[in-house]
């Protein structure tokens, strides 16, 4: 049976300062999110994670509308990171399928997110606040990484354009529609991959890469959705990189 997962930033903060025997949750949205999302109840088992690799499993003893107080089943673990380290560089695109495209990145175990404004940017974005977008891509992520196990949390940086996004990259390799060579297997960690969003690059973004990785690649001889790309991108490089 899954336990149930609760990402705490401050965790290891709040294992220092509680007792051994009892940690104590006060904060309204975490209590909230207990009672109302999770439906949490007494002598429950739960998992709490703090996304940086540090985890703890309890149990819940006491729920009421101040405080939750749980038992620790062990003590505090850390999970050490990955070996590899890829980060996806993906555009802005309409805003429930660019959930779906995070949510399953971050089920992957991608490290790292830059978020881009494509030049051909969704006209159904042309107008819209991105911030809230970009809110929503956080509680995704933190979402994705309770549902999935995943103990470390992928950082989330927002670029106003693809060439920002890029400028301090050292090991680069894009997707391109145009493209006929596979992903060779002496690809090497840290690696970033880019993406294209639904109408694809720009010209001058397709130049601008090229001027700056001539590694540019396929996913194979079907057209697809901006989503999906970003998604198999990542699971070729982690088979590649011998890590999925």
């Amino acid at each position: 049976m899954l336990i149930p997962r609760l990402y705490l930033p401050d965790l290891k903060q709040l294992c220092s300062s509680s007792s051994s025997t009892t940690i104590e949750l006060t904060d309204g949205k975490v209590l909230h999110h207990f009672v109302k999302v999770l439906r949490l109840q007494i002598d429950q088992k739960i998992e709490l994670f703090d996304g940086l690799g540090s985890y703890i499993k309890c149990t819940i003893i006491k729920i009421d509308k101040q405080v939750i107080a749980l038992t620790p089943d062990s003590s505090l673990e850390l999970q050490l990171p990955k070996d590899v380290s890829i980060t996806a560089i993906i555009p802005f695109i309409q805003k429930e399928n660019l959930n779906f495209m995070i949510q399953k990145l971050t089920e992957l175990g991608i490290n790292q997110i830059k978020l881009y404004r494509p030049e051909r940017l969704s006209h159904s974005l042309v107008k819209k606040d991105l911030t809230k977008i970009i809110e929503k891509c956080n509680v995704t992520i933190i979402g994705a990484c309770e549902q999935s196990g995943q103990n470390f949390k992928p950082s989330l940086e927002v670029f106003e354009n693809l060439q920002s996004a890029i400028a301090s990259e050292k090991n680069l390799i894009f997707f391109d529609l145009d493209a006929s060579q596979k992903v060779p297997n002496t690809i090497t960690s840290p690696v970033s991959f880019v993406t294209g969003p639904e109408s694809d690059f720009s010209p001058k973004e397709i130049e601008h890469l090229k001027s700056i990785s001539n590694k540019s690649y396929t996913l194979g001889g079907n057209t697809l959705r901006a989503e999906t790309a970003a998604i198999v991108a990542l699971s070729i490089l982690q088979v590649n990189l011998d890590t999925l």
